[in-house]
């Protein structure tokens, strides 16, 4: 959920990418979990990823604009420590190798 000085907005956190050059003051988290897929092919309830989180919470606050800084929280109260969890966790280090062109 995003509040801006265009008024209220909801939108799905894997589509916040699409609201990417508005200035966004604030992001609110609705879940800290979405749906998946298992193995076996049923759906299933799965927390956020850090990088996903992360890329989330980014979106708030923009260089430039008047929202330099921005604000991240969850709509529940009990999801704001899972949310703390998820972004401070170590992210895995990117291989990175030299290609040829």
């Amino acid at each position: 959920m995003l509040f801006n000085n265009y008024g209220n907005c909801f939108i799905k956190p894997l589509t916040i990418h699409l609201v990417c050059f508005r200035a966004i003051k604030r992001v609110i988290f609705y879940s800290v979990n979405k749906m998946g897929m298992r193995p076996d092919g049923l759906r299933e309830r799965m927390p956020l990823s850090t990088s996903q989180a992360l890329q989330i919470a980014g979106r708030a606050g923009r260089y430039g604009t008047r929202y330099e800084e921005g604000e991240v929280t969850t709509y529940f109260h009990k999801d704001l420590p899972k949310l703390m969890e998820i972004v401070s966790a170590e992210r895995p280090a990117i291989e990175v190798r030299a290609q040829r062109c």
